[in-house]
């Protein structure tokens, strides 16, 4: 998806869009404070504190 993106960018903006591939497995450490709110944060052993983003996720479907 990300290398037909870059093919329709103009000759600047594709040279700054870098694509990467990782090859180790997608982990997240989930922290569920109740039923309605929760914290999640990629596990990025090469990465500490901003580079690691830490998402707050609260369900606002109805009940």
């Amino acid at each position: 998806m990300l290398t037909r993106l870059r093919d329709r960018l103009d000759t600047a903006s594709a040279q700054r869009l870098e694509l990467h591939v990782n090859d180790e497995t997608i982990r997240f450490n989930i922290l569920i404070v109740d039923r309605m709110l929760c914290v999640v944060q990629p596990y990025l052993p090469q990465a500490r504190g901003v580079d690691s983003p830490t998402l707050v996720i609260k369900d606002n479907t109805a009940a």
